[in-house]
């Protein structure tokens, strides 16, 4: 079982939607087979959020979700997954252009973000499929719809066409 810290920072989240983003978050890493371990989640405010990523990724912009995978020195998995950061500024706008509610935005950035942890990731099309493959699967198991898939949903909108 996934055990979940989660701590906001952007005091702008009420505590069902927390609690139901815990939820989801296990239950999205049981559908993609994660043994025992842990993960940290922060939810910050869009210019937290551009510091980090100028920060770790070189551009001065926020972004919605960063993950950041903690491995053991044989680079295997280690029992503590690594840390999500969602900024829950560019959620709410991203939740309101999708048309849905900002707690299914919130679930699909955390699994976006577990995705990354478990070692996917999206910068090739070879391995963009593997990532909405996984994403899908964690969607599913949590109820989400699969068009919400975030690479999915990039990959549409940079033309990539469909998922």
């Amino acid at each position: 079982m996934l055990e979940v810290m989660l701590r906001d920072e952007s005091e702008g989240v009420d505590a069902s939607a927390l609690d139901a983003a815990v939820h989801a978050l296990t239950a999205a890493a049981s559908a993609l087979g994660v043994g025992p371990s842990e993960v940290s989640v922060l939810l910050v405010d869009d210019d937290a959020m551009r510091s980090l990523n100028a920060r770790w990724r070189g551009i001065d912009a926020p972004t919605d979700v960063l993950a950041f995978a903690q491995a053991d020195e044989e680079g295997g998995q280690d029992s503590v997954l690594g840390d999500i950061v969602v900024s829950v500024g560019t959620a709410r706008a991203q939740a309101a252009a999708m048309g849905h509610p900002f707690e299914t935005e919130l679930v699909v950035l955390l699994v976006h973000g577990l995705c990354h942890l478990l070692g996917f990731d999206h910068d090739e099309p070879g391995a963009a499929d593997e990532m909405v493959g996984a994403e899908l699967r964690a969607l599913a198991a949590v109820g989400a719809p699969g068009e919400a898939s975030l690479v999915a949903r990039a990959r549409l909108a940079d033309g990539w066409g469909g998922a």
